[in-house]
């Protein structure tokens, strides 16, 4: 961030605001946005599946790719997602 003002205070508006993450950093290669958040909480947090007492990270992943939200996600990312947001399974 810093860095960011220091550019824009040298080398103006423009290119700070043609500032390019880099594609190494864990922001720019999230594939969980707020969208899909706030998907897997509506999920999460509705009906539990018949036959099944509690939601599971694999059940989660495969209902998110069944209802196309996203075409692929690993159980981890929803497992992360999930313990980013407090959401406790159980």
């Amino acid at each position: 961030m810093t860095r960011i003002i220091n550019e824009y205070c040298t080398k103006g508006l423009e290119y700070a605001l043609s500032y390019k993450r880099n594609s190494n950093s864990s922001n720019s290669r999230r594939k969980v946005t707020g969208d899909i958040e706030a998907a897997l909480i509506k999920i999460a947090c509705g009906e539990v599946p018949r036959g099944h007492s509690r939601w599971t990270v694999v059940m989660l992943t495969q209902k998110l790719i069944e209802l196309k939200i996203v075409e692929d996600i690993s159980d981890e990312t929803v497992r992360l997602t999930l313990k980013k947001m407090n959401l406790n399974l159980t």
